[in-house]
């Protein structure tokens, strides 16, 4: 049975990936789950707040920068199977830097894990999500490498990549062959809750909005048409 499959953009044998756990802090261990069937190992976190704070603070934590680089390169050299990185950071500066580095000493691919709870009631939740995607667009686009969404094509999307659109085009229709799948029907796959700016996202609809677009009325095309996934020149 071929139970091969694609993750992160990686082929894999089986889709059986050992999640981040203490089990693999040991090398030893890393080889026994190679030789027990995982496809790949994903490492145990590393936290940026336990790697900024003062070398006395630093003793008390298990995993410091330097031995997670250097754990990712040894595990390199001692599996076959694909390393994957975990990455848990408080600053956006943090992810840039130690993702780059993770990257360097030869991680396969990163996990990326935003856990940061709000606690200023005066923070609001547009500039909070403003955080995360800033978080994601820098970890996934690199115009100064010459990578962005048209080099990684199995990025999920569907604004800077067909994604969703490969089905949802206008020429596909549904199973029962009656229902044309359209590119505007965003409603089919989203609850669109709030659009817009400024007051505009304070009227929240429970049964959702049809999709608006900013600057031009949005009928029969997609994303892709215009959002080719390039650097903006």
């Amino acid at each position: 049975m071929d139970l091969a499959t694609t993750y992160l953009g990686i082929r894999l044998r089986t889709p059986l990936v050992p999640s981040a756990s203490p089990l693999s802090e040991d090398i030893t261990k890393i080889r026994q789950m190679e030789e027990a069937g995982a496809s790949a190992v994903v490492l145990h976190s590393l936290f940026e707040e336990q790697a900024e704070v003062n070398a006395a603070a630093k003793a008390e934590f298990r995993v410091a920068p330097e031995a997670y680089l250097k754990h990712i390169a040894e595990a390199k050299r001692c599996v076959k199977i694909p390393i994957i990185g975990s990455l848990n950071c408080t600053t956006l500066g943090g992810w840039i830097r130690y993702a780059r580095q993770i990257a360097e000493a030869g991680a396969d691919a990163l996990e990326l894990n935003i856990y940061k709870i709000p606690t200023r009631t005066k923070v609001t939740g547009t500039t909070i999500e403003k955080g995360y995607i800033d978080v994601f667009y820098r970890e996934n686009f690199f115009p100064e490498v010459k990578v962005d969404w048209r080099t990684h094509p199995d990025f999920i999307g569907h604004k800077n990549w067909n994604g969703c659109f490969r089905c949802h085009d206008g020429k596909h229709v549904s199973a029962d062959g009656k229902m044309s799948i359209k590119a505007s029907d965003c409603r089919s796959c989203h609850l669109i809750l709030a659009q817009g700016s400024s007051e505009a996202l304070e009227q929240i609809n429970a049964k959702g909005y049809d999709f608006i677009h900013s600057d031009a009325p949005y009928a029969e095309f997609s994303c892709v048409d215009c959002h080719t996934g390039g650097p903006q020149k």
